[in-house]
């Protein structure tokens, strides 16, 4: 109960002044968009995909390591 509390309370003031950081990062909104970008696609590329691969049915899991490419593909040109 205690951990909720204490979870309740730092999201609560994370809401209260997530608009100053808005402020402070909205020069830097490219910069940031980018940079996120980059650690989306090194997670994907470098944890996700050889974990799918890495999958003990091997025909299934080249049909989801298909669709995760895909998928990632359709979203990230957007």
């Amino acid at each position: 109960m205690v951990y909720g509390l204490l979870l309740s309370a730092f999201i609560g003031a994370a809401h209260y002044i997530s608009h100053s950081f808005y402020l402070a990062l909205s020069k830097h909104r490219q910069r940031v968009i980018s940079f996120v970008a980059g650690v989306s696609l090194t997670y994907l590329l470098l944890v996700l995909l050889p974990h799918f691969y890495a999958l003990e049915l091997v025909e299934k899991s080249k049909l989801l390591l298909f669709f995760v490419l895909a998928g990632f593909s359709f979203f990230s040109s957007h």
